[in-house]
């Protein structure tokens, strides 16, 4: 099996990853001395990994594997490892003086405990894959500053992020930030950045956004005009590869139409100094079957113990929707997203709960998974509450 050394997009995460246990991160008692971990992925999902750090704060994650990988970590003495699905710890392991440590990752027998896992299209590519990893398509509107708006590909509420672009009413351009492993180069200085797809090439002035704290995005950063013909590819193409002479990096495009759109349209607003109108808001009582499902389920949690099925959620709306699993302590976790007509194979559990808002994040639908239904149907249409 081929061994592969993890990437790192991004450092610096701070994740929530110790309120399961109702604690903070324990310090690590490192050593300083070097080690070397060969891990091997027997979860049978896709699996996220963080250190802890030696003062105590918030886990770092350094990166994920894919199911059966076998990957070599560099690592410490004495350092804590978190393997973690959805931000949801299940094993952690304290290395030791040893050079060289094999670490086997496994679940434990109350694996219904976990999120559920996005699962293989049985006809190939899913819409919906990019959400396979916690990366997902985001649009926001700057809330302080110049009025802006910012499109991110990355896991939701974190610093994980391998896009990030921003618009502002004072300039005339996009800043984009691709992450990559630059930081051989110094920072700002001059890169030749070219972006492939199957019926898209272009090469563009960029420089190294390297920070000089060490955590954040690390990769390329330049400006796009809101009429590049980047734009449309991003539209029309499933992914991009990007680098300079070798494109090394890959970028998924699988779920970014409807927040590309409206980052699109918001830059377009602010640079011609035309705010759109949104369309008046309905009451929120408007559609009586969106209100009885989110009343009904309104602080119900995913029951533990129930039996792995597997289903697929079918979105039937002509609506974008979000997904979010309720965990077992009432937490809501992001399980990606569907635009309309979109379908996701989902591995999860009898009893299991799931949500489906908006874009804003307004409650639609929610639902419960069942052994005897092989199919979740969003079908409730959005009663209006107006605008995002």
């Amino acid at each position: 099996m081929r061994m592969t050394r993890l990437f790192l997009i991004a450092t610096g995460i701070v994740l929530s990853l110790w309120a399961a246990d109702g604690g903070t991160a324990p310090a690590a008692a490192q050593t300083g001395q070097p080690v070397k971990l060969t891990l091997t992925n027997t979860a049978g999902q896709k699996v996220n990994i963080y250190v802890a750090n030696a003062d105590g704060s918030s886990p770092r994650f350094v990166g994920a594997m894919a199911v059966g990988a076998r990957n070599v970590l560099p690592a410490q003495a004495g350092q804590m490892i978190i393997f973690s699905l959805d931000r949801t710890p299940f094993q952690r392991v304290v290395t030791t003086t040893a050079a060289a440590q094999n670490i086997r990752i496994a679940l434990a027998a109350n694996d219904a405990e976990l999120p559920p896992a996005i699962a293989p299209s049985p006809q190939g590519t899913n819409q919906a894959a990019a959400a396979a990893n916690g990366f997902v398509w985001q649009f926001a509107k700057t809330q302080d500053g110049p009025p802006g708006a910012s499109l991110v590909y990355g896991l939701p509420e974190t610093d994980a992020v391998q896009l990030f672009a921003t618009c502002r009413q004072d300039r005339p351009n996009v800043t984009i930030i691709l992450g990559s492993d630059v930081a051989s180069a110094a920072a700002g200085s001059a890169l030749q950045l070219n972006i492939r797809g199957q019926s898209f090439q272009k090469q563009y002035r960029a420089s190294a956004e390297v920070p000089a704290s060490g955590e954040g995005l690390t990769g390329f950063i330049f400006d796009v005009a809101l009429n590049d013909p980047l734009w449309n590819a991003f539209a029309a193409e499933s992914s991009v590869s990007y680098g300079l002479k070798q494109l090394r990096d890959r970028l998924p495009l699988a779920g970014s139409s409807l927040p590309l759109s409206k980052f699109i349209s918001s830059c377009s607003s602010l640079a011609t100094g035309v705010v759109a109108t949104a369309p008046s808001a309905a009451p929120k009582t408007a559609n009586k079957a969106a209100a009885k499902s989110c009343v009904t389920l309104n602080g119900k949690r995913s029951k533990q113990g129930g039996r792995k099925i597997s289903v697929v959620i079918v979105n039937q709306t002509k609506e974008y929707r979000a997904l979010y699993w309720i965990d077992p302590k009432g937490n809501s976790v992001s399980m990606g997203a569907l635009n309309a007509g979109d379908s996701m194979p989902m591995n999860t559990f009898d009893g299991h709960i799931f949500e489906f808002t908006d874009g804003p994040g307004n409650c639609i639908e929610k639902m419960t998974a069942a052994a005897v239904a092989s199919e979740m149907n969003i079908t409730v249409p959005s009663p209006g509450f107006g605008p995002e």
